[in-house]
């Protein structure tokens, strides 16, 4: 009986240790998992081991859903999220891909959520961000400190307290193609002087808010028949104005690579330029994989074909 009690003390104590000892490897490994992901102004990823790859230090690609944030430190690249999400706890402050003083970034293809500012754009200058999901952020979707000249479009703007925030001369920025969903204020905007349409008939932006009717069509908008934009402009204050905006959300058409809202030459170059490209490839672009088999082939250049010269709305 003694022998029996001390074997079956010496198993619990064992199955304790072990347990303690799982535990503390799970912690270790979380830890290890978390914290702040850098594209170092030399091309390098730290850590390494971040849920992000590049061949190339020009283009990376999530290779899944990030759940911390991001601070672009490098010039000239892309970072594209290939449908996966960068992910926030709402935390006071936190900011989900931090952009300060940069030119010639590339945000797109991802979902960005719950963070006090979805993207940061301080100082910084002819960045593109397209095709992105920036939904339940805490004051801002994109806040734009001091930064002109970007360009912002094709995105859904969701449930945000602010959608899009600028401060301090951020002027000069242009806006098109953005679906403004129930965000608490659509933009704020202070001392900035923007562009929030592309002209007709490309358009402008979609603003759930908007209560204007769509009666007559043309450039002045005084011609018989509807058009899918709205007759009156889409007033945000004095010095931003939305001349054209859309009477339905903005849904990217099939074979639009730049999202340009038309289907045309431009396009085609893009599909040529990275033809026969598949993932990890240099001149890979996801936007050109048109029907999304992961490779840009002969199956894309044929549905590019079928919708030349469309065009939205």
């Amino acid at each position: 009986m003694l022998f029996l009690k001390r074997k079956m003390v010496s198993s619990i104590t064992l199955t304790l240790l072990l347990t303690g000892m799982l535990t503390l490897a799970f912690n270790i490994q979380s830890v290890r998992a978390s914290g702040t992901i850098y594209i170092r102004a030399d091309g390098s990823i730290d850590p390494s081991t971040a849920l992000i790859s590049t061949v190339d230090n020009v283009t990376y690609t999530f290779t899944d859903s990030i759940n911390d944030s991001i601070v672009i430190e490098r010039d000239d690249i892309v970072v594209d999220g290939t449908g996966y999400a960068l992910q926030g706890t709402n935390a006071s402050g936190s900011i989900g891909a931090d952009v300060t003083g940069k030119s010639n970034i590339t945000i797109k293809n991802m979902t960005i959520r719950a963070f006090y500012y979805g993207i940061y754009l301080d100082s910084s200058s002819n960045n593109s961000i397209s095709g992105n999901n920036i939904t339940a952020n805490n004051y801002s979707g994109i806040l734009l400190y001091y930064s002109s000249s970007n360009s912002i479009s094709g995105n859904n703007m969701t449930g945000n307290n602010d959608g899009i925030e600028f401060y301090f001369s951020s002027s000069y920025n242009s806006f098109f193609h953005n679906n403004f969903i129930n965000n608490a204020q659509q933009v704020f905007s202070l001392d900035s002087m923007n562009v929030w349409d592309d002209g007709y008939p490309s358009g402008g932006n979609y603003w759930s808010d908007y209560t204007g009717t769509d009666g007559f069509r043309g450039p002045f908008q005084n011609e018989t028949g509807s058009d899918g934009i709205g007759d009156t402009p889409y007033g945000i204050d004095q010095s931003n104005i939305d001349h054209y905006p859309l009477m339905h959300l903005w849904v990217r058409l099939r074979g639009d690579i730049n999202g340009d809202g038309v289907v045309d030459i431009y396009d085609a170059i893009l599909l040529a330029n990275a033809y026969n490209s598949a993932r990890g490839k240099v001149n890979w672009n996801p936007d050109a994989d048109i029907n999304g088999d992961n490779i840009v082939d002969i199956y894309d250049a044929i549905i590019l074909a079928n919708h030349y010269n469309q065009h939205y709305p």
